[in-house]
């Protein structure tokens, strides 16, 4: 039964959290391999000559001893699991999967975190996250985990900020967060033209660091770019976004095993995959950054686009704080070059917030101060520049 509880494991871990996809690496393969040899010893062990060599009383009388081993073993993990989901992290309740943005937390659902910064999130459609007001000309913004911002309730996260701002300003905008973590400039490439399509809106706003670029080459994800040898860019999607939006009519139970999805990070880490880090092994050159945002442009059409970037100074650097960075500057320059994009450079309020004393990352239970999410003063001062880029763009 254990054998075929861990080969069952292995190959469903995608659906209970413990895979990004459907694909077969070294955490499940070692799982199958582990869960057959379980069903192959307790195959020669129910052998009648093998019992009668070992003796099956004494046989039975160890199984017993050891299943009482791991059931006491497993109390400890079951309470340090209920602990985390209590006071760490606890996800949505339900998922549905969509054939254009992947699975996406259900509509009304929540999830809470705890170990960075204390907060809830609730969502709606698609996977959208709450902002105050769902009315009026449609502002889209995309971008991975510091846009959702999970570690500061719905009115601080900066989406919201900056909808609460142009509101009060006169006017009438529906800034639409759909932030998703771990997502990708590729991913944001292919999801735009998708929500162009659902809202028709007013602009796109995209949240942009300089590891967006190089993460985008990697074969793992979902959507990803590739170069080809004449110099060009392709987009490679692995769902099929020809056709309508599709939303499965089944939810999902998002069964995410915090404890041994930290145990299976860990054997990751030991044991990476040949392509975990593929696309990412070589700085990109300028020219084929340059590409990559000019192939969302093209994506988002006749619909302006707004990007904001995010640097990962200032942090602490020595006996001091390092406050600029020649590959940020870069990175600025780069998109600012491509033609028609508007550019957000955060880095200058970023460094008077930390003169005047405050980081704009990190919170005070964050393992490091100077790194992580965007806390409450770093939300405001971006919500603040957007709704001013916004309002320019508008008028």
């Amino acid at each position: 039964m254990l054998g075929i509880a861990v080969i069952a494991l292995a190959y469903f871990a995608h659906l209970v959290g413990l895979d990004a996809g459907a694909g077969w690496g070294t955490t499940r393969v070692l799982g199958l391999g582990v869960g057959f040899a379980f069903c192959a010893t307790g195959g020669v062990l129910a052998l009648p000559g093998v019992r009668a060599r070992i003796g099956a009383e004494r046989m039975e009388r160890s199984a017993r001893y050891l299943q009482r081993a791991l059931l006491w073993g497993l109390l400890p993990l079951l309470a340090v699991e209920l602990f985390m989901r209590v006071y760490g992290y606890t996800p949505v309740p339900w998922k549905v999967d969509t054939n254009w943005f992947g699975s996406v937390q259900v509509a009304g659902t929540s999830s809470w975190l705890g170990d960075e910064g204390f907060a809830r999130t609730h969502y709606g459609e698609y996977g959208e996250v709450a902002t105050p007001f769902d009315s009026g000309d449609n502002i889209i913004v995309v971008g991975d985990s510091r846009t959702e911002a999970r570690q500061v309730s719905d009115d601080q996260k900066y989406a919201s900020v900056a909808e609460t701002l142009l509101r009060q300003r006169g006017l009438d905008v529906n800034v639409r967060n759909f932030g998703r973590s771990a997502l990708a400039l590729s991913d944001y490439t292919a999801h735009v033209p998708k929500y162009i399509e659902l809202f028709h809106p007013r602009l796109i706003v995209v949240q942009l660091s300089e590891a967006d670029m190089s993460e985008s080459f990697s074969t793992e994800r979902s959507n990803y770019f590739i170069l080809r040898d004449d110099g060009t860019l392709e987009l490679i999607t692995r769902r099929d976004i020809s056709g309508p939006l599709v939303v499965s009519p089944k939810k999902t139970a998002n069964i995410y095993p915090i404890m041994l999805n930290y145990a299976v990070e860990r054997v990751n880490l030991i044991f990476p995959t040949a392509s975990a880090d593929e696309g990412q092994s070589q700085p990109l050159s300028d020219s084929i950054r340059r590409k990559e945002i000019e192939m969302l442009l093209q994506a988002a059409g006749d619909t302006p686009v707004i990007f904001l970037l995010f640097p990962t100074v200032p942090v602490v650097e020595g006996d001091g704080i390092a406050l600029t960075s020649d590959s940020f500057t870069c990175f600025v320059d780069i998109v600012r070059s491509a033609p028609g994009a508007q550019v957000i450079d955060s880095l200058p309020r970023f460094q008077q917030l930390t003169k005047e004393g405050h980081f704009p990352v990190g919170f005070f239970n964050s393992a490091d101060p100077d790194r992580g999410h965007l806390n409450v003063y770093g939300n405001q001062a971006v919500g603040e520049m957007l709704a001013d880029a916004i309002e320019e763009a508008l008028q």
